[in-house]
């Protein structure tokens, strides 16, 4: 199954990817994500790492909270500049990669106490069974 994430451009960046099936997330629980009111599961700060090794430590949380089941991640990657090859910019390509995006079911920035603008809460899907989808 291909996930197609649509990010939401304003003119800063992106304040919210939303996924093709976001209408299937209760309201409830995207306002807890956004205002961070909700138990984040995993976390991981990117800043300080080049893009390089920041995609791998992000794929590496990303496939530990998928392991254990978990709902939630944190990811900080810093402001940095808009126009420049970062983390934070990075991070859009990197969302769209289908084993990536697959796994993902919502994004949005952070509240300002866990990183505002420089991070993002992730709302990772739930696997049937804890299968991975293989026979």
């Amino acid at each position: 199954m291909e996930t197609n994430i649509q990010v939401l451009f304003n003119q800063n960046l992106a304040r919210e990817i939303i996924l093709d099936d976001v209408k299937c997330i209760e309201r409830n629980t995207l306002k807890k994500l956004s205002t961070g009111k909700f138990l984040i599961d995993i976390s991981v700060d990117l800043h300080g790492y080049t893009v390089d090794d920041a995609y791998e430590i992000f794929y590496k949380t990303l496939s530990l909270a998928l392991s254990k089941s978990f709902k939630t991640m944190l990811v900080i990657t810093g402001k940095g500049d808009k126009d420049q090859y970062t983390i934070r910019n990075q991070l859009l390509h990197w969302v769209n990669i289908p084993q990536i995006s697959s796994n993902i079911q919502y994004i949005t920035h952070a509240n300002q106490n866990d990183g505002g603008e420089g991070a993002f809460y992730f709302l990772l899907r739930r696997r049937g069974n804890g299968g991975s989808g293989r026979s």
